[in-house]
């Protein structure tokens, strides 16, 4: 509903500002000085439907320069507020075009966007590219620099710049600027990118999906004016946006700083993360034993062996109370590193080769015994118990490691998997460290379970629930386990 909502409020104000004059090569009135004969801003539509509660205005309180700024003050998560802006071009090949600002705002979670929609000669909408608006909150009511930058075919005769604000407190704008960006990439920027291309074609799972002919007459455009001081993320995401148009949707690029945290540092030091979350489990009824295993997002070889022998303790800890049956809830795990989960639920995992990397270059077993798993050898060896039934449960959020550690308990006869399809997620990453001292996360290989079956997607539980009550899903698990 409140996407339709959304759609036709856009229609609406692309046949507004398409009756306007749109001679101009460049955003108009970006520093909200120039005024129409009605007092409202030459060239912007700003649209707020609910003006008693929120504020979307062009305000003479806060400005960077000049006596003017636009002021978006949210105190309503649902109401929509959203500025545009109209303008025309003339390229004659594919150009970058970098939209900046300055901006100030008092909100901790800014929640904010860059959205910029494509017409062509006839005014009929060919695309569109946004960018989420990205603040250093330590500057927290300070004017700050904020850019994105996009590539433009020549087929594109006019734009529409939309500017939107989803979280709540105060936005100010100023001084919206488009320039193209023509100026040769630096000689270390075209190495980084190279660095890239030939690890996506050496290991990408979809590299024979990508269209490397567009890809390499894109480049140049892209590279345009980067150094790989200020460049390696839009470098990154070029390369990630294409694999996203291949499905794609799981390789990641992590900057220098938080590869190094990933990595390196104890995951309670980690501050680019969430904090550390132990998993939880409690008897349920005095019957049933439920381990919640959350997601876990560190290769730090301290944190992997804590956070495994946590699970691995708990678990031993439950088995002494004689369950009936396990519940094994992955609902909340959006992923992370699968070896400390996996390893930590190794008394209640079939030995064997419970999982098989399927790369390029062939396949790789993984083996679950005697309490190792990969890289993880626990403290106390677990005793093999006889288990009744486990139930595995899921949801959308069950993502990349949390689907691998549910398909680790696929194939056993005394498992049924409860709940929702999960994210599709499903294929192997490995992190290849690049120059700059970042590290491309790239899906390398798809999975095969004990069983043989190949995963590219979501995985399908046994038992679909379709409510939104999670209550509902745990009593189905304990339904199945109590028959």
């Amino acid at each position: 509903m409140i996407a339709h909502i959304i759609i036709k409020l856009l229609k609406i104000i692309i046949l507004f500002l398409f009756g306007l004059s749109i001679s101009h090569a460049q955003i108009i009135n970006g520093n909200f000085e120039s005024f129409n004969t009605d007092g409202k801003p030459q060239g912007w539509y700003l649209n707020n439907q609910d003006t008693l509660n929120n504020i979307l205005r062009i305000t003479t309180s806060d400005k960077h320069q000049g006596k003017h700024s636009l002021h978006f003050n949210k105190k309503e998560v649902k109401a929509k507020l959203m500025a545009s802006n109209i303008f025309s071009i003339e390229i004659s090949k594919l150009t970058k075009l970098q939209v900046s600002s300055k901006i100030k705002t008092d909100s901790k979670q800014l929640v904010a966007n860059f959205f910029i929609q494509f017409f062509d000669e006839n005014k009929k909408r060919i695309g569109g590219e946004g960018s989420r608006i990205v603040v250093d909150p330590s500057k927290s009511g300070e004017w700050q620099d904020v850019n994105f930058s996009i590539l433009v075919q020549p087929e594109v005769k006019s734009m529409i710049l939309f500017v939107n604000m989803g979280g709540l407190g105060n936005l100010f704008i100023d001084e919206v600027k488009t320039d193209w960006i023509n100026t040769p990439p630096a000689k270390e920027i075209l190495e980084f990118s190279e660095e890239i291309k030939s690890k996506i074609q050496q290991m990408s799972i979809v590299n024979d999906s990508l269209i490397w002919k567009d890809i390499i007459a894109q480049t140049p455009a892209a590279l345009a004016g980067l150094t790989l001081e200020n460049g390696a993320q839009q470098v990154a995401n070029f390369y990630l946006n294409h694999l996203r148009k291949a499905k794609d949707f799981h390789s990641k690029y992590y900057s220098p700083e938080a590869y190094i945290a990933y990595t390196s540092k104890p995951i309670e030091e980690n501050k680019t993360r969430s904090p550390l979350e132990l998993p939880s489990g409690k008897m349920l009824d005095e019957r049933i034993a439920y381990v919640n295993v959350p997601r876990f997002g560190s290769t730090f070889p301290e944190s992997q062996q804590a956070f495994a022998d946590h699970l691995n303790d708990l678990v031993l800890s439950l088995q002494q109370q004689n369950p009936k049956g396990w519940v094994i809830d992955l609902r909340t795990n959006s992923g992370g590193n699968m070896h400390p989960m996996i390893a930590g639920l190794n008394a209640l995992i079939a030995d064997g080769n419970i999982i098989t990397f399927k790369t390029n270059q062939g396949e790789q077993p993984l083996y679950s015994s005697a309490g190792k798993f990969g890289r993880i050898t626990l403290k106390i060896t677990p005793k093999r118990f006889k288990v009744n039934k486990i139930a595995v449960l899921t949801s959308i959020k069950t993502a990349s490691s949390g689907e691998m550690t549910a398909i680790s308990f696929i194939g056993m006869p005394n498992v049924k998997l409860i709940g929702e399809n999960t994210a599709g997620l499903t294929t192997a990453n490995q992190f290849f460290p690049l120059s700059n001292g970042g590290a491309l996360n790239l899906a390398s290989a798809v999975v095969k379970d004990r069983l043989g079956k190949v995963y590219k997607g979501q995985i399908i539980p046994d038992i679909l629930t379709k409510s939104q009550d999670p209550q509902e899903t745990l009593n189905q698990a304990i339904k199945w386990i109590l028959e």
